[in-house]
C-alpha cells in the first residue's frame, strides 16, 4: 500500500510538476509565439497602415501639391498664354473689326455728314451762284433789254416825234428869212 500511496503521491506530484512545467512552457511558449505572432501582426498591421496613411497622405499632399503647382502653373502659364492669344486675338480681331466698324461707321458717317454737309455746300454754293450768275444775268439781260427796249422805245419815239415833226414842218409853209 506505501508503494500504492507512494505512486499515488508521485503521480500527483508529477501531474503537479507536470502542470506547473506545461504552464510554464506553454506560458513562454505562448508568450513566444504571441511575441512572434505580435510581431509579425504588428509588422504586418504596421505596414498596411503605414502603407494606407502613405499613400493617403501621399495623395493628399500631392493633391494640394498638385493643386498648388497647378493654380500656380495656370496663373503664370494662362496668363502668359492668355496675354499672347490676347493680344494676337486682339490684333486680328480688333483689326478686322476696327476696319469692319470703320467701314460702315465711315459709310453712316459720310451718308449724313457728306448728305449734310452736301446740301449746306450745295445751298451755299447755290446761292452764291446764283447771287453770281443772277446778278451777271440779270446785268446782261438788262443790259439786252435795255438796249433793245430802249432801241425799239427809241425808234419808236423818235418815229412818233418824225412823224408830228413832218407833219408840223409841212403843214405850214415857213418863210425863210
Amino acid at each position: 500500500m506505501v508503494f500504492l500511496q507512494h505512486g499515488e503521491l508521485y503521480r500527483e506530484l508529477y501531474r503537479e510538476l507536470y502542470r506547473e512545467l506545461y504552464r510554464e512552457l506553454y506560458r513562454e511558449l505562448y508568450r513566444e509565439l504571441y511575441r512572434e505572432l505580435y510581431r509579425e501582426l504588428y509588422r504586418e498591421l504596421y505596414r498596411e497602415l503605414y502603407r494606407e496613411l502613405y499613400r493617403e497622405l501621399y495623395r493628399e499632399l500631392y493633391r494640394e501639391l498638385y493643386r498648388e503647382l497647378y493654380r500656380e502653373l495656370y496663373k503664370v502659364l494662362y496668363g502668359e498664354l492668355y496675354r499672347e492669344l490676347y493680344r494676337e486675338l486682339y490684333k486680328v480681331l480688333y483689326g478686322k473689326l476696327y476696319r469692319e466698324l470703320y467701314r460702315e461707321l465711315y459709310r453712316e458717317l459720310y451718308k449724313v455728314l457728306y448728305g449734310e454737309l452736301y446740301r449746306e455746300l450745295y445751298r451755299e454754293l447755290y446761292r452764291e451762284l446764283y447771287k453770281v450768275l443772277y446778278g451777271e444775268l440779270y446785268r446782261e439781260l438788262s443790259r439786252e433789254l435795255y438796249k433793245v427796249l430802249y432801241g425799239e422805245l427809241y425808234r419808236e419815239l423818235y418815229r412818233e416825234l418824225y412823224k408830228v415833226l413832218s407833219r408840223e414842218l409841212y403843214s405850214e409853209p415857213r418863210l425863210f428869212f
